[in-house]
């Protein structure tokens, strides 16, 4: 009776687990689609007034304040009051790993206000999570919303509590993108190679890699006077092709993606 009673107890839990993780995601499906919805409502409403006469009027009057005037008509959604539902939502899954994907949303969307509280609640309580993948792909961001000195405390305890090494790479790319400028003294750029140097070793054949090793790159391979690059093809019509073809000639290269 008592090995049947552990197994109804054990199995209560996991169930109990599961129903918190599906509530969660539910919840956040919930939230994201109601402010993607906000957001294709103002997008909308952009495209209307700027098809309006009046707008095109304004435009070729280059009538700069009535412009200004038309699209203010347009309502952007809250992202400040979208991050505190989102804040609100992480606080009902505390110590938790639910709580991550709504810290995420309110560090990366919400402004610096909630950029500053989210990161001081994730890093806390979720530095070595493994939910932390969608956030670290934006991780680098956030220098420019709670303070680079901040963010590189937070990209450092990530990588020491973190024990996935995409998580970690991640960590390291981030950490090395809040060192910028051209006044870095000596002791910050060999903290930037460093940590680009981990990305590389973590992340092997990976973007990230090829991000690591892109200003090296740049810095030894794209100088003026230096050789180009070799880069081979297929054009439009199937056939093969490198740029050392080329030699000697003038070539436009025109680089173009479609996300």
């Amino acid at each position: 009776m008592r090995y049947l009673l552990a197994a109804i107890v054990v199995l209560t839990g996991s169930i109990s687990a599961q129903d918190v993780t599906s509530q969660a995601k539910a919840e956040f499906e919930k939230l994201s689609n109601e402010f993607e919805a906000a957001q294709k409502i103002y997008q909308a409403e952009r495209k209307t007034i700027i098809a309006s006469d009046e707008f095109k009027k304004a435009r070729e009057a280059n009538d700069r304040d009535a412009r200004r005037k038309l699209m203010s008509k347009a309502k952007r959604p809250d992202r400040g009051a979208y991050a505190e539902r989102f804040m609100a939502a992480a606080n009902e899954y505390v110590g938790k790993e639910e709580a991550v994907p709504f810290l995420s949303w309110a560090i990366l969307n919400g402004g610096r206000e909630w950029a500053k509280k989210g990161t001081t609640k994730l890093i806390q309580g979720h530095a070595s999570s493994a939910k932390l993948g969608d956030f670290m792909e934006r991780a680098a961001s956030i220098g420019r919303l709670i303070g680079a000195d901040e963010a590189r405390e937070a990209m450092t305890k990530i990588i020491k509590e973190n024990p996935d090494k995409n998580i970690q790479a991640s960590a390291y790319l981030a950490r090395a993108g809040m060192f910028r400028g051209k006044e870095l003294t000596d002791t910050q750029k060999e903290q930037k190679a460093a940590d680009l140097a981990m990305v590389v070793k973590l992340a092997p054949d990976s973007i990230m890699a090829m991000r690591a090793e892109a200003p090296a790159f740049k810095k030894n391979r794209l100088q003026i006077g230096m050789v180009a690059p070799d880069i081979e093809g297929t054009d439009f019509n199937g056939t093969k092709f490198k740029t050392s073809d080329y030699r000697g000639k003038v070539v436009v290269l025109d680089f173009w993606g479609d996300w």
